[in-house]
């Protein structure tokens, strides 16, 4: 094959959990870029582009990541955290505005679905503080203390009806765009036990066809622990036939 004809890498977007901007991935996008790859990493609204978090809703967030998308030539959609009920109201409107979803710490939701309940009723969810993130063991344990007190000082307030509206999905075919789950925090053994078992957090992963596991072993934030590996994950996944 020569370098007429060889193919050309797929482009990235790159969406953190709550209260996270750009900047969370700024270890990673030049290890993608490195590898021929162009990467867009979008800020969301209500997440420092100056729209007040307490107006911004969820499929408010999907309507700027699918112009985004769309923009870009059926892109890699990455999705740590809770932006994983992005991808699903993304996907549920356009399935083919991404060739494949890759899920980093994060799952789908299902439609009826809260995100997140235990966030019932905040209008703005406050960025956890250096001490919090101490307390939250395993998942803040692979991070130093530097960047747990960044994650404090440039975290935001993450616009509550985000994470705790009642999320409408209507497209099966969402069902149907590859996807990857890089399992972080959990095994993917245990992910896929405790979708089974129908904990609400990991059954909608049943919905989806066929998806596959990665384990990257660690905490909940591996683009600040190990974004090397991170790396070499996203990029290997992003080469598979689609």
């Amino acid at each position: 094959m020569n370098a007429e004809t060889a193919p050309v890498p797929p482009p990235f977007v790159l969406l953190g959990g709550y209260s996270l901007g750009p900047w969370a991935w700024a270890e990673v996008v030049p290890l993608l870029e490195a590898a021929g790859h162009r990467v867009e990493v979008p800020t969301l609204p209500g997440l420092g582009d100056g729209t007040p978090p307490e107006t911004v809703t969820l499929p408010g967030q999907a309507t700027a990541v699918l112009a985004c998308l769309r923009a870009l030539d059926r892109p890699v959609l990455v999705v740590h955290s809770g932006a994983g009920a992005i991808a699903s109201v993304v996907t549920d409107a356009d399935p083919r505005a991404v060739s494949r979803v890759i899920y980093v710490d994060s799952g789908p939701v299902g439609d009826g679905q809260v995100p997140s309940p235990d966030l019932a009723g905040l209008a703005v969810v406050p960025a956890p503080t250096a001490r919090e993130l101490d307390e939250r063991g395993r998942l803040t344990a692979d991070l130093s203390a530097h960047q747990k007190s960044e994650f404090a000082a440039r975290g935001l307030p993450q616009p509550g009806q985000v994470a705790n509206a009642r999320v409408s999905l209507t497209n099966p075919a969402r069902c149907e765009v590859p996807s990857t789950l890089v399992c972080c925090s959990f095994p993917s053994e245990v992910v896929q036990q405790l979708a089974r078992d129908g904990d609400p957090m990991f059954a909608p992963t049943l919905e989806l066809h066929d998806p596959d596991y990665v384990d990257l072993p660690g905490g909940h934030w591996p683009m600040w622990a190990q974004p090397e590996a991170l790396a070499a994950c996203l990029l290997s996944i992003a080469a598979r036939p689609v």
